[in-house]
């Protein structure tokens, strides 16, 4: 038993090794990617968000919360010396009596195992990228490189491996201290594959059998998830709100964002509009680049959420306070888009003029001012479309005051002239 002891420190320390050098792989490829990912879109990929939601009817994809995982170099080095560590514990393994230590070491075999899954999965994609790149050189029928498809059987079988041994620790040592975060991996992993009742089962024996772990919290809120996505509001308001109660701040925004959503489709539209204005005061406050999506997401969605109770008012002057002016000239146009595509002409009307009055020099203003006449229009109302029109032509023909603040803008100068011709 002593020497099975000593073992198990060599173990430790010899781990302790193996994951420092992953960590210097990971840290110089995830500062790569960082770099290779950063948003090219510069300025308007805001927009480009404002623009897309226009036609969105429910909430925005937030991550749920994932298992902690350590990056995964791309290293061949790095890869060998994980395989090595597999073979070794392997071995290993075989000479501990059922215990903790055991147990232990199970959990290591089965990190590792999930790390060269994900390693094999990156070269999978590798060789799928390069196979369509070929295949795009020699061909322009594109219907013939669609046939090409990713295989991930051999990353799919390292997943297995990893779960199936999670599956056993949990089986086999009900007691192991790390249980619950066993309960976790499993649970959202088996989502993520689509066994997505197991998954829940596991969440379920998580929050009952831990309800105070630390990851109770995602628990609750990756189950609010699901019975959201089943339309099962009343049961996901619950799994929400409970999450809610862990004063997470990981948690809290995510929480609240969902539930402004489930109020939404309980047409408690007033109650929906003030989560996400919480959203926003809490996601404001953090740097971090998910909050600073979800801030996003949220400032575009009130504009759905105002339409439903007609406060273009309150949307305004909301807006210009939280948002600020730069940002208001879009969310306003966002939600008279969103007043067109319900048939809520009067309010879309009300909207575009609101628009037009606090930009006069926009370059998009005789678009706007079109859009009025456009909704007149659908509103058969005659007189009001000549009206209009008038003031299309008097206010962006040639020589105009909006022409000559926009004579830089040629492509804004043809727009205006195809609009009043």
């Amino acid at each position: 038993m002593r020497r099975l002891s000593s073992l198990f420190s060599f173990l430790v320390i010899l781990f302790s090794f193996y994951f420092a050098g992953s960590i210097v792989f990971q840290h110089n490829l995830s500062a790569q990617q960082k770099t290779e990912k950063k948003d090219k879109k510069g300025k308007s990929s805001e927009k480009e968000d404002t623009k897309k939601k226009a036609t969105q009817s429910g909430p925005a994809k937030i991550d749920m919360p994932k298992p902690e995982e350590k990056e995964v170099s791309r290293d061949e080095l790095a890869d060998k010396k994980r395989d090595e560590a597999i073979k070794m514990l392997k071995d290993i393994i075989t000479r501990f009596e059922k215990g903790p230590k055991k147990a232990d070491v199970m959990f290591q075999l089965a990190e590792l195992y999930w790390e060269k899954s994900k390693y094999v999965y990156f070269q999978e994609m590798y060789e799928y990228e390069k196979k369509l790149d070929e295949c795009n050189k020699k061909t322009k029928d594109m219907s013939a490189c669609e046939k090409i498809k990713i295989n991930t059987r051999q990353s799919e079988l390292y997943r297995k491996q990893a779960l199936d041994i999670y599956e056993k620790i949990i089986k086999e040592y009900p007691d192991y201290p790390r249980k619950d975060e066993v309960l976790f991996i499993l649970g959202y992993n088996l989502y993520e594959m689509g066994r997505k009742n197991d998954g829940v089962k596991y969440y379920w024996e998580l929050i009952k059998k831990y309800p105070q772990s630390k990851y109770a919290p995602d628990a609750y809120l990756s189950l609010g998830e699901h019975f959201f996505n089943n339309n099962e509001v009343f049961k996901a308001v619950q799994a929400y709100e409970k999450a809610l109660t862990f004063n997470d701040p990981k948690i809290t925004t995510v929480a609240l964002y969902k539930l402004a959503w489930c109020d939404y489709n309980l047409g408690e539209y007033e109650k929906g509009i003030e989560k996400l204005k919480q959203v926003i005061q809490f996601a404001q406050k953090e740097s971090e680049k998910s909050k600073i999506k979800l801030e996003r997401e949220a400032m575009n969605d009130l504009a759905l959420f105002f339409s439903q109770v007609d406060a273009v008012d309150e949307a305004k002057d909301y807006w210009e306070k939280v948002a600020g002016r730069q940002r208001l000239k879009d969310l306003l146009k966002l939600l008279a888009k969103v007043y067109d595509d319900q048939g809520k002409y009067d309010q879309a009307i009300k909207t575009y003029r609101m628009v037009i009055n606090e930009y006069p020099n926009a370059p998009e203003c005789p678009e706007f001012q079109s859009n009025i006449v456009q909704n007149y229009k659908k509103l058969n109302n005659t007189e009001m479309v000549k009206k209009e029109i008038r003031r299309l032509v008097d206010l962006y023909k040639p020589n105009s005051p909006w022409a000559n603040q926009n004579a830089e803008n040629k492509f804004a100068l043809e727009k205006a002239y195809e609009l009043t011709e």
